[in-house]
């Protein structure tokens, strides 16, 4: 079993949450620290960054269910699956999230104000 933050289309009522089905969900209001979240246009992306932080969704997944969701994110090209510290309330759980492979310097930085990311931030959604 793996521990998964999400942080947009695989959170809940998005077009990727599909894929979660059957997995538990430990939280619907989880953060990470030390990364921060940009707009990509479809999907938002996050890089590591000092001071920076992330709300999402946080679950446990089957193997199997870590494969399709590899697949999903683009893993090794576009995305690179990584073990992050992952907040619930006062709890800190080990986990792991997907984070940006690709340069973010031109993007939108979403602010942890503004999150969790909204379908309104997806400019070609």
């Amino acid at each position: 079993m793996h521990n998964i933050f999400v942080y947009g289309t695989l959170m809940k009522g998005f077009r990727n949450h599909i894929a979660m089905l059957g997995s538990k969900c430990i939280s619907n209001d989880a953060v990470i620290e030390g990364y921060a979240m940009y707009n990509v246009g479809p999907y938002p992306a996050i890089v590591k960054e000092d001071g920076g932080k992330v709300r999402g969704e946080f679950y446990k997944v089957s193997s199997m269910k870590i494969k399709t969701l590899n697949r999903i994110e683009g893993e090794g090209f576009l995305y690179k699956r990584t073990p992050v510290k992952v907040k619930v309330g006062d709890e800190e759980i080990d986990g792991e999230t997907y984070v940006y492979l690709l340069d973010v310097s031109d993007l939108e930085k979403i602010p942890f104000e503004k999150q969790p990311w909204r379908v309104e931030y997806a400019k070609y959604y």
